[in-house]
């Protein structure tokens, strides 16, 4: 792939999706004639838990593949 660097300031953020290898998310916002990153004074709220992490890829241990199955040991609460 290639390699895009975005430049941000102190209180910018770059927002990234849930699914992002299929988001439309800050990568994709510069394009739409928008800013790629969010201002801090646009934030509320605060990230509490991770409640479905991306699935395993296949059953640990074994070449068994599992699709569409969270991980349940990376749920659990935001440090």
């Amino acid at each position: 792939g290639n390699e895009v660097e975005f430049k941000l300031g102190p209180d910018q953020f770059f927002m990234l999706g849930d699914n992002s290898a299929a988001s439309q998310d800050s990568r994709w916002w510069e394009a739409l004639n928008a800013e790629y990153y969010v201002s801090r004074e646009l934030l509320i709220g605060k990230a509490l838990v991770i409640y479905w992490p991306h699935s395993l890829d296949q059953i640990p241990g074994t070449p068994i593949p599992i699709r569409f199955f969270p991980n349940f040991w990376r749920m659990g609460l935001v440090r």
